[in-house]
Formats: C-alpha cells, structure tokens, sequence
C-alpha cells in the first residue's frame, strides 16, 4: 500500500508521534499501546498537511486535523474514512 504524499496527492499524513517528542508538554498523543490496538469502527484524530495558496497566491502547505473511522486493518496499516 503506497502512503499519500503531497507531491503525488497534493496532500499526506503529519506524524503525531514526532509533534508529541518536538512538543511534549502541549502536544499529547495517546500511548502507543492503545493506538496500535484500534480497531475497525473506532475514531481517530488524524493530522494532514495539504498543499495551498497563501494569500500572495504562494503555494504552501496547510495543516488540518480532523477526526477519521478506523475502516480497515491489513497487517499494521489502517486504513480509515
């Protein structure tokens, strides 16, 4: 399975795991334990950086987060909607 990135698909995951070890002390992620266990039908709370326009119509990338569906487990890859 090919992982999204912004230079194919103007958009790709940010890591929450590498947030949290910049961030500590304001950015919490669950433990790793509990993140690996998710299971079809839960949510998660994703972060993306997609591709953009400032307002001088620069390209940029802007950060989202936004909640997600667990769809899908194949091996340690999830898939969500």
């Amino acid at each position: 399975m090919k992982l999204a990135s912004v230079k194919d698909d103007s958009w790709e995951l940010r890591s929450g795991t590498t947030a949290h070890e910049k961030y500590p002390d304001t950015f919490w992620i669950q433990p790793q334990k509990e993140r690996e266990a998710l299971k079809i039908g839960q949510a998660a709370k994703l972060m993306f950086d997609v591709e953009a326009f400032d307002e001088s119509v620069e390209q940029c990338l802007s950060g989202e987060r936004m909640w997600v569906i667990v769809s899908e487990r194949i091996d340690d890859t999830l898939t969500a909607f």
